[in-house]
């Protein structure tokens, strides 16, 4: 997901905004009450406070505006954890228009809706604390882009822990889950909703080539042999058996449903800056948004390689989720932690592209 596109003031047409590490960041939640009624959306405040002396930047999808995009928040439920049921999203490489300046000393506040997109149908007494991993930046520079060069590691940011009480309710989410679920065994070809005639042969056509760079995937991994190539350790570190052997099932999943399940796409969504995005438990269901129809069929963050991005999120293919956007940082992931990598979408998809080739 994209959110609205920030407006930086240019003085001399240069960008300065400094960079601080996230210890100088903090964050709280608030519920907007103790207790909710069953047809009460169950809705917290988040507030994030800059406690340096410079003015920092985060990324805008840590301030949801409308829908929660991301699972920022952990849930449990008399002790029992609750399940983030929202959408995953394919985003392109990040941009400095997607940040948003909090400034020194100050706060930053969003209200977010959280019923809708973790799994609350059951009554209890819930537990809610933000849990997320926000990129800490070098000091003052001109900003032109985020590169790798000024971009430190992710550091985790919590909240303290809130507690409140509520009824059980209905969720449309889990309610589409069941219909896709009842109706999947009837449906034995593509389903568009909102998609143009132009839009759907722009589909068919990206589908075609997701199931050839699945297929190959799954052929290259079934060959492989050790050493392991540069191919494999640039999109998933340091080789395993292990992992070798679940990236395989992982691309063998992902070409079976790129080359015989009943798929549905959903062309209505608006948001900018963004791919698609998917219910990781409604399969095999994929929202297309704007830098979709702006993508190449093929090649890097292609319409194509959207498709197995996308593709690998369902729980019964891949499950995997959205620890790192960008070849830099997918890259970077696959050095550091191979684990996380093997569960990152954008190394799947990217291994899958192969743009530029490796061997």
């Amino acid at each position: 997901m994209r959110q609205l596109r920030l407006v930086i003031h240019i003085i001399v047409n240069v960008i300065l905004i400094s960079y601080v590490y996230c210890e100088d960041l903090s964050v709280n939640i608030v519920p907007i009450s103790s207790r909710f009624a069953k047809k009460q959306d169950v809705t917290i405040n988040l507030n994030y406070k800059n406690k340096g002396s410079k003015s920092m930047l985060i990324y805008k999808w840590y301030l949801p505006t409308e829908q929660l995009f991301d699972p920022l928040f952990e849930v449990t439920r008399d002790g029992n954890s609750v399940e983030y049921i929202g959408p995953l999203v394919k985003r392109r490489s990040p941009k400095t228009e997607d940040m948003i300046s909090i400034g020194a000393g100050q706060t930053m506040s969003t209200r977010v809706q959280l019923s809708s997109v973790y799994n609350m149908t059951e009554t209890g007494n819930y537990v809610i604390q933000f849990k997320a991993k926000i990129k800490s930046t070098t000091s003052s520079s001109k900003i032109e882009s985020l590169s790798s060069s000024n971009v430190l590691d992710e550091s985790a940011l919590e909240s303290p822990p809130v507690k409140l009480f509520a009824e059980g309710r209905s969720n449309s989410i889990l309610n589409e889950i069941q219909s896709k679920l009842a109706s999947q065994s009837r449906s034995t070809t593509y389903s568009f909703t909102s998609c143009s005639s132009t839009q759907q042969t722009s589909i068919i056509s990206a589908i075609k080539s997701a199931a050839s760079y699945s297929s190959n995937c799954v052929q290259y991994l079934t060959k492989f042999t050790l050493p392991a190539s540069s191919r494999y350790t640039t999109w998933f570190g340091t080789y395993s058996l292990n992992n070798l052997m679940t990236l395989r099932t992982h691309f063998t999943n992902i070409n079976s449903v790129l080359s015989s399940k009943p798929m549905s796409f959903d062309c209505s969504c608006r948001e900018k800056n963004t791919f698609a995005f998917v219910y990781a438990n409604i399969p095999y269901k994929i929202h297309l948004c704007p830098e979709f129809w702006t993508s190449a069929t093929v090649g890097t963050d292609s319409k194509a390689g959207t498709l197995v991005h996308e593709t690998s999120h369902f729980t019964i293919v891949a499950g995997t989720k959205d620890n790192a956007y960008g070849q830099t940082d997918a890259k970077n992931l696959a050095k550091k932690n191979p684990t996380l990598a093997l569960n990152n979408a954008d190394n799947h998809e990217y291994f899958a592209e192969n743009n530029p080739a490796l061997k």
